[in-house]
């Protein structure tokens, strides 16, 4: 969809079409680089938090995406999964983020309590689909060349 043309969903419904071509070049420039924090012990790795720059059109601001999060079971309750969060905020927030997302297995309670505990809340207002296997092939071999 060409940057001008009327968007009928968040700020773009809300945005000049000048404001929206600068936004529209600055999310088209290079691909997100993730971002990788470790935390090592005597033993070797404990835990991981991967994150990627993302733009959300819907609020009109650059945010980033928690990928994965995981904490040795010897060290969750350490305070080790809040650093490593808090990490990928604070990397985020350099580069101009303004608000973390994540998903997280609907039934993984343990990480839904930690996320809630660490200041994050459900958005009711999504869900989050997939296409694998055979289906992300069927998508992936329909794509036709076109003219825009």
């Amino acid at each position: 969809m060409p940057c001008c043309a009327p968007w009928p969903m968040g700020w773009a419904s809300r945005t000049s079409c000048t404001a929206r071509r600068t936004i529209c070049a600055g999310t088209a420039s290079a691909p997100p680089r993730p971002s990788t924090g470790w935390w090592r012990s005597a033993g070797g790795p404990v835990g991981v938090c991967l994150w990627f720059p993302a733009f959300s059109t819907f609020r009109g601001e650059p945010g980033l995406y928690v990928q994965d999060l995981y904490v040795a079971p010897s060290e969750r309750g350490t305070g080790l999964g809040r650093r490593l969060l808090a990490a990928a905020a604070a990397d985020g927030r350099a580069q101009g983020a303004t608000h973390l997302r994540l998903s997280v297995e609907s039934g993984n309670d343990g990480a839904q309590r930690f996320y809630a505990a660490s200041g994050l809340r459900w958005q009711d207002t999504e869900r989050i689909f997939l296409a694998d296997g055979r289906a992300f092939d069927t998508l992936a071999d329909g794509i036709e060349e076109t003219d825009e």
